[in-house]
């Protein structure tokens, strides 16, 4: 999104938590992006609660502010699913597994769906890395068979309504 802003010219504010790598801020940053924090953890040692709290804030603050609903906007999964294709495109069809990290879900499940559409028997993983996915709790039974494996974590995480 910092990227994008910077190419068009749109003031981007990225609401991040205290997890964000210094390299990946300074980067933001450079791209002209604001950065806001949120610190507040709910719970289960989350910051998603905090960071859509400050959204909302944002949406209702700042005139014409638009969010690209990245919880809420159907076309997520569907987007992705380019990204599959290429990959299984790019690979000519030899690929055993797709390690996919996970977040709201949308990469793994679009990617991995087409990915797997693609290529018969290919397996593919969601991972969520230091526990900050909002599909982190999925239970792989409940799935497609044409759906990513999920990789439960220790974390109980909060799901934003989709």
């Amino acid at each position: 999104m910092a990227m994008a802003g910077a190419a068009r010219g749109y003031r981007v504010i990225c609401i991040v938590d205290p997890k964000l790598t210094d390299v990946i801020e300074a980067m933001l940053v450079a791209l002209g992006a604001e950065i806001r924090f949120a610190d507040q953890a709910d719970e289960t040692g989350s910051y998603l609660k905090h960071r859509l709290r400050i959204r909302d804030e944002l949406l209702q603050s700042i005139p014409g502010a638009w969010c690209p609903g990245q919880y809420t906007n159907p076309k997520s999964i569907e987007a992705h699913a380019t990204t599959g294709r290429e990959i299984a495109d790019a690979l000519g069809g030899r690929l055993d597994y797709l390690v996919i990290p996970t977040g709201t879900g949308a990469t793994v499940t679009g990617a991995g769906r087409a990915a797997k559409d693609a290529i018969p028997g290919l397996t593919v993983v969601a991972v969520d890395a230091d526990h900050r996915s909002s599909t982190a709790t999925c239970s792989p039974g409940s799935r497609r068979a044409s759906d990513p494996v999920c990789v439960p974590t220790s974390s109980t995480t909060w799901t934003p309504p989709s």
